[in-house]
């Protein structure tokens, strides 16, 4: 509302009321837009610029916090009373608080205030006066819903792909319930043909992966859109989770969600791991980082979500998001972004046809969307209109701040910061943008190995802590930064093996003999590889053995390197990966070694891997991802 010249009154709901106007009511009514005068601007209020009426009839008024005036001005004795007009927030107005108070907090249906918050439908921005919208009811623990009860939050415990399938009928009957992944699941080129949640039914429990991923499946909807979760949301979340499918085919697709009006947060889409492991349909050994994942939809694709209506942070895209209609939009994260995305990455290659439109990180950047520290960097965007970072935008679009993308792109300084794919490739992108995530602790910070992500830096997790595993029997000890679930498992070399052989060539140069060899790996209660960032200190402790003279080797690089042995009898060697080795001893040493050992386990020692926490963790990570994580203080 503006008022321009002269000695007017200008305010939300009325400009003045006068004296003598005894019976005036001003209740129930509130200002969610902007009050201006261009003079005499002492005289404007948020709800009234003047007003000089009695007390009694003006009660319960809200406006937006961020107006820089209060609720009455002028001259009169109400002015600026916060109990006739108070200030909230815009977060306050969204959440249903100010639909619930201005309706005296009745819901019996004589209410005239209605709000879509958590119903499925589009959720609203503040209270309206329309009955086809959601009633607001108020729960015990203080927030607001659509729904008159807080339905009963249930946890589930996912182990195989047979229960991962059930989660949409779980949903269907409790949009509430919690699932967690307990283990990695292999979906051995299944199908999923339901969707988790849908428009009517929106899934607003916590889907908590646990750093656990799901690999080697396919999903098409009956309905025509395809993606794991059909709509999330505002209540919902799905964290600590990476989807490596094979397929995803409709007619909006998207590697997560069609909608999310809730939270995604340290997930990744689409195949990359750090390693191999060995398929378990077809027992042979892959590597995710030569496998490519696809998101196919006619009208839309998205590598993470086809619309972000809500936030989107920490999570990493990889599939190739292909639009097949001549007007088709993709993006790397979202197709349509409203919402928020923050601390996210997009390498996955992106298509559309002649009079389609693609962005790297969003393909049309919507009323309201921002996009805060991310990066892109495909090999290609393929359409008639692209962008390195979003292929259109509103003039009402929220920020675009801290972007950055691979100077072979389409872009410009409205897109962000064109680097080299050197520049990105690089531990100073690392730290440019650890620089702009400290201080947030709902963010992650990011890491950098040459050798890892094709070289581009890397997601860290919060859920990635400080271990230590002991095998006591084998005196070998490992810590570093790894997943909690984490178990360290020696596979003892065969003698015909290629490395044992490297080993016992050495020995017999230096007169000894191979007392003890193995393969040691990270891994999960599955045998998957499990996940761990940066190096790792591999110690091995030969004061369990009786006698002298050992000598300790590892394998790396094809080469044979002889570790150094402390006074305390203890070798140890940082690694960037676990590696062979080997235990050798003096040939009259042998039988006293030997003879130890066996004395060790028939008097009980705990040969299994022992796991020490040394701080306290949220548990789950990404297994072997391109998020690996780190300790946050707090995380939602």
């Amino acid at each position: 509302m503006e008022n321009h010249g002269g000695r007017g009154y200008s305010g939300g709901i009325t400009g003045q009321v006068a004296l003598g106007e005894e019976d005036f009511i001003l209740s129930d009514c509130y200002n969610y837009g902007s009050v201006l005068a261009e003079e005499w601007k002492e005289i404007y209020g948020a709800i009234s610029g003047y007003c000089a009426a009695k007390k009694d009839g003006i009660k319960n008024n809200y406006y937006l916090d961020t107006l820089p005036v209060k609720g009455f001005l002028g001259e009169a004795e109400i002015a600026n009373d916060e109990e006739l007009a108070k200030a909230k927030t815009a977060e306050q107005f969204k959440s249903g608080e100010e639909a619930y108070l201005l309706n005296n907090e009745v819901t019996d249906g004589s209410q005239v205030w209605y709000q879509n918050i958590d119903n499925g439908e589009t959720p609203d921005a503040y209270p309206v006066l329309d009955d086809t919208h959601g009633t607001v009811y108020r729960w015990e623990d203080g927030t607001y819903s659509n729904y008159e009860k807080e339905p009963v939050e249930e946890t589930y415990e996912i182990r195989t792909f047979e229960e991962f399938k059930k989660i949409p009928e779980i949903v269907k009957k409790n949009n509430r319930a919690n699932f967690k992944l307990m283990n990695t699941i292999f979906g051995n080129g299944k199908t999923m043909t339901e969707s988790i949640g849908s428009a009517d039914n929106p899934y607003n429990g916590t889907f908590d992966g646990q750093g656990y991923y799901v690999y080697r499946f396919d999903i098409k909807s009956s309905d025509g859109n395809a993606a794991l979760f059909d709509t999330i949301g505002a209540r919902g979340s799905v964290k600590n989770f990476a989807a490596f499918y094979q397929n995803i085919e409709g007619e909006k697709a998207a590697g997560l969600a069609i909608v999310n009006y809730g939270l995604i947060d340290e997930c990744i889409s689409g195949s990359n791991l750090s390693g191999p492991f060995t398929d378990q349909l077809t027992h042979e050994p892959k590597n995710l980082t030569e496998t490519t994942t696809f998101v196919k939809g006619t009208s839309m694709a998205g590598g993470v979500v086809v619309e972000n209506k809500g936030v989107i942070r920490n999570t990493a895209n990889y599939a190739k998001a292909t639009a097949s209609a001549s007007d088709g939009i993709a993006g790397g994260i979202a197709v349509v972004n409203s919402g928020t995305i923050e601390n996210c990455m997009s390498i996955g290659a992106l298509s559309t046809k002649e009079n389609g439109i693609a962005g790297g990180i969003v393909g049309k950047l919507d009323k309201n969307g921002s996009i805060q520290i991310a990066y892109s960097a495909q090999t290609a965007i393929e359409g008639g209109t692209t962008g390195a970072v979003f292929g259109t935008k509103e003039e009402t679009a929220g920020a675009v701040n801290n972007t950055y993308y691979q100077d072979t792109l389409s872009g410009n300084e409205e897109q962000g910061t064109a680097k080299t794919a050197a520049e990105m490739k690089s531990n100073a992108f690392k730290e440019e943008l650890n620089t702009l995530v400290a201080g947030n602790e709902e963010l992650c910070s990011w890491t950098w190995n040459s050798t890892k992500n094709q070289g581009y830096p890397r997601i860290l997790s919060s859920l990635i802590t400080e271990v230590e595993l002991v095998n006591a029997s084998k005196g070998v000890t490992v810590k570093g930064m790894m997943h909690k679930d984490t178990k360290l498992q020696l596979n003892e070399l065969e003698k015909k093996n290629d490395i044992y052989q490297a080993f016992k060539k050495y020995a017999q140069k230096t007169d000894k003999q191979v007392l003890y060899s193995a393969e040691p790996t990270l891994v999960y209660e599955d045998g998957q590889p499990s996940a761990y960032e940066g190096n790792l200190n591999v110690k091995l402790d030969l004061s369990k053995y009786r006698g002298k003279g050992y000598k300790v080797l590892v394998y790396r690089n094809n080469q044979i390197e002889e570790l150094e042995i402390d006074k305390q009898m203890i070798a140890s060697k940082d690694v960037e990966e676990m590696v062979p080795f080997a235990v050798l001893a003096e040939k009259s040493e042998i039988s006293k070694a030997v003879d130890h050992i066996k004395d060790t386990i028939k008097t009980g020692d705990n040969s299994s891997v022992i796991l020490l926490l040394c701080i306290v963790v949220v548990a789950g990570s990404v297994a072997g991802g391109v998020i690996y994580w780190r300790k946050k203080k707090a995380k939602k």
